[in-house]
């Protein structure tokens, strides 16, 4: 999990367009040239509810690939590229274990309050 540093007015409209898009805004006819899988995923999903935000411009998913959206595209953005001056802090779960196993706090400090995490 990436927490992002976003304004109070970034979060509403991306809390407005997921209310508002419940699928993210996914295109679920979006088949490759007839083959199996879908060009958009839960990575364009992602990707439309930055754009509605306004925290990467519009028509600049940056989930998006060639072929297909792909979720290591997105990580390469959050981790190095045009969005890593975002990121706060990663969060790391193990599926396996119901506690979070590894927390790298970038740019905030990581606090927990009645047994949650909190970034400030």
């Amino acid at each position: 999990m990436y927490v992002l540093s976003t304004s109070a007015e970034q979060d509403n409209a991306m809390l407005d367009f997921i209310a508002a898009n419940p699928s993210g805004g996914v295109d679920t006819e979006s088949v490759w040239r007839g083959l199996l899988f879908s060009r958009e995923n839960c990575t364009t999903a992602a990707g439309n509810v930055l754009e509605s935000g306004g925290v990467v411009p519009e028509g600049s998913n940056p989930g998006r690939g060639l072929v297909l959206d792909r979720p290591a595209n997105l990580q390469r953005e959050l981790e190095g590229g045009a969005l890593s001056s975002l990121v706060r802090a990663t969060v790391v779960f193990e599926p396996e274990k119901e506690e979070t196993q590894k927390v790298q706090a970038v740019n905030s400090e990581v606090i927990r309050v009645n047994g949650k995490l909190q970034f400030r």
